[in-house]
């Protein structure tokens, strides 16, 4: 499904924007990064020329020079020697094509920390956010909102010492998920509690928002839910549920399916299987939080509709897409 970006690339310079610029001097001179996301290739999948063939977003200068280079450009004193750390979890940029104009999207999330006097790190400030544009052509506007949206991470927090008081070393910073998730019932709690969960918040936390009064399946999957409304037993809407958790085994919602697929926990991670679609109206999508790493897989796919391994986002229960499921593996 790749094969078609292998020789076409666009680069992308995360050092060249108009908003990094600030009245206060830098306390850091260093940053370090740790590369955490799904696949570190590249940064996801733009258009180019006008039968918008697709292309792999990889930057000529590596990240990890382009973040060095952004914190010396920021003003700083002569004798400011700060190290900074950044934790990439995603960034990810993808276009959407419908027949009239582009969409694109620019997916962030990471964590900063910056180190103290004892040698350990401490969380300066964390970012997940997605970013989106509308145009004719969307490609380098989204470039340009992509690279701000980085800068303005870097520089906004440059003069700023970290408040919090759990400090890391830097490997520990490597299994920052390990340690968030052990605040989560979700993945500490066994068995999980039976029911159903309106949102990933009651999920994470663990308190059904409903019983179930009976579910039925299709195949292996969840495809109709029932529970007590004002003393009546009634069918549930879907797509206003997130997440059940039946006999034990937590089954999530994905739209594609039109059903709760299964979910099983391996390595500490929540994954499934299934069917996911991306268009240009992807506003639901974002409201859901389904992760972008499933837009951005789709638009490098083959199809529209195929299907993917992905994985649950302990942060924000989006899914993350981790690869595609070619037709013989489905069987």
């Amino acid at each position: 499904a790749y094969t078609y970006a292998q020789k076409r690339t666009e680069d992308i310079d995360f050092t060249t924007t108009e908003n990094s610029v600030t009245d206060r001097k830098s306390l850091y001179t260093k940053v370090s990064l740790i590369d955490a996301r799904p696949d570190s290739t590249f940064f996801g999948i733009l258009q180019k020329g006008a039968f918008n063939a697709k292309a792999r977003v990889v930057p000529e200068v590596p990240i990890r020079e382009q973040l060095q280079k952004i914190i010396l450009n920021i003003p700083h004193d002569e004798n400011a020697n700060g190290e900074l750390v950044v934790y990439l979890r995603q960034l990810s940029l993808a276009e959407v094509t419908t027949a009239f104009s582009e969409k694109g999207y620019c997916y962030f999330q990471a964590y900063l920390f910056a180190k103290k006097e004892d040698g350990k790190y401490y969380l300066l400030d964390k970012e997940d956010s997605m970013i989106q544009h509308s145009a004719v052509d969307v490609t380098q506007a989204l470039k340009k909102k992509s690279v701000a949206l980085v800068n303005k991470f870097l520089v906004n927090n440059s003069s700023k010492v970290p408040l919090g008081t759990t400090g890391y070393t830097y490997e520990d910073i490597k299994k920052i998920d390990e340690f968030e998730k052990q605040e989560l019932p979700l993945y500490t709690q066994t068995p999980l509690s039976e029911g159903g969960y309106k949102s990933y918040k009651s999920f994470k936390m663990q308190k059904p928002d409903f019983e179930l009064k009976k579910v039925e399946f299709k195949g292996d999957k969840i495809s109709k839910v029932t529970s007590i409304v004002n003393g009546k037993e009634e069918k549930l809407k879907k797509d206003d549920v997130y997440a059940v958790v039946y006999q034990t085994t937590p089954y999530i919602y994905l739209d594609a399916e039109n059903a709760f697929v299964k979910m099983e926990k391996k390595d500490g991670d929540f994954l499934f299987t299934g069917k996911a679609k991306a268009t240009a109206d992807t506003g639901n999508i974002i409201a859901a939080t389904v992760f972008f790493g499933v837009i951005g897989g789709l638009i490098a796919a083959e199809s529209n509709n195929d299907t993917f391994l992905m994985k649950l986002d302990h942060l924000n229960g989006g899914h993350i897409h981790l690869k595609e499921v070619k037709k013989s593996q489905e069987s």
